[in-house]
């Protein structure tokens, strides 16, 4: 994980902005998560520099339901999910749970890089993914725990001792929030 910075920007700031894992070619993290979740927690610095009023404007959230909009995200987004499904070792049925039961077929056409136009529940289930993958590095500065957290049997109440991969599996959308507004709390992040 890069240094931190000294001066005004906080720890929050740096290490929210911050993953070290993953690249896209021509775009960075930060600018996928903005489109995919439609903007950063209030008060932190955006990919230009300045900083941002609220975690979602209603223009924001409008412009997701854009089919050009989603068409735009749909390539970068899939990318990132099967970059973060290779770093968790999930199966190819765990990704078609995680996507919301798609064919395996179509989990095989996207990562073949066939991907059209995703849906606005596809594009929320991924930013879901990518924010809990996100919290999980911020929590676990090691990437073997980081990594293989999701599979780990879980104490914790949500869990009932199931991984959390099965409850964001089994609950779908909800359970995929669930997980995230967890680790976001735990992390001091936002919900």
């Amino acid at each position: 994980m890069p240094r931190l910075k000294s001066g005004s920007e906080s720890s929050l700031e740096q290490s929210a902005l911050s993953i070290p894992r993953i690249s896209f070619s021509g775009l960075s993290f930060t600018s996928v998560l903005q489109n995919i979740t439609g903007g950063f927690p209030a008060g932190l610095r955006g990919p230009s520099g300045t900083r941002t009023e609220s975690v979602r404007s209603g223009s924001d959230v409008d412009q997701r339901k854009d089919p050009d909009v989603r068409k735009r995200l749909s390539g970068p987004a899939l990318r990132t999910f099967f970059r973060i499904a290779e770093e968790w070792e999930l199966t190819v049925a765990e990704q078609c749970g995680l996507l919301g039961w798609i064919a395996p077929s179509t989990c095989h056409k996207y990562k073949g890089g066939n991907i059209g136009t995703l849906s606005y529940d596809l594009l929320t289930r991924i930013s879901l993914v990518i924010g809990i993958y996100k919290a999980l590095h911020i929590l676990y500065p090691e990437d073997l725990l980081a990594n293989r957290w999701v599979k780990l049997p879980n104490t914790h109440p949500l869990f009932s001792g199931r991984s959390a991969l099965s409850v964001m599996i089994d609950a779908g959308i909800d359970g995929l929030s669930k997980v995230r507004r967890l680790l976001d709390s735990r992390r001091g992040g936002w919900n």
